[in-house]
């Protein structure tokens, strides 16, 4: 992960930022607190283009990415593909440790599929 902080201005050619140092400790510190608390490790980990970086966990049919851009809080989508298709998207600001836990818990334990009514 540290590796990206490497990345230089238009690392993708498209006038991209330069990744910033300080998002991407907070990213290896948030995957290594990920990786401790729940064994999980990051299905893809990649820059973004305004300095930030991107990390996405996968336990299927749940995937939860998390957006860290520089000098702003953690932003998330949780995608629960069990769920009905009003249901199945949550996007948001992870603003405590709390909804990271939450999230973190949704992903690990995804909700069951919701069965559609037999009428007989």
């Amino acid at each position: 992960l540290m590796e990206l902080a490497e990345l230089g201005p238009n690392w993708d050619s498209y006038d991209a930022s330069a990744i910033d140092p300080g998002t991407a400790r907070r990213a290896a510190e948030l995957a290594e607190r990920v990786h401790r608390t729940h064994g999980l490790t990051p299905w893809w980990v990649g820059p973004v283009p305004d300095g930030g970086i991107h990390l996405e966990y996968r336990v299927m049919p749940t995937i939860l990415q998390l957006q860290l851009p520089p000098d702003k809080p953690t932003e998330f989508l949780l995608i629960e593909d069990a769920l009905t298709p009003a249901e199945r998207f949550a996007e948001g600001v992870v603003d405590t440790g709390e909804t990271m836990q939450g999230l973190l818990s949704r992903l690990v334990s995804p909700v069951p599929a919701r069965k559609a009514a037999h009428h007989g």
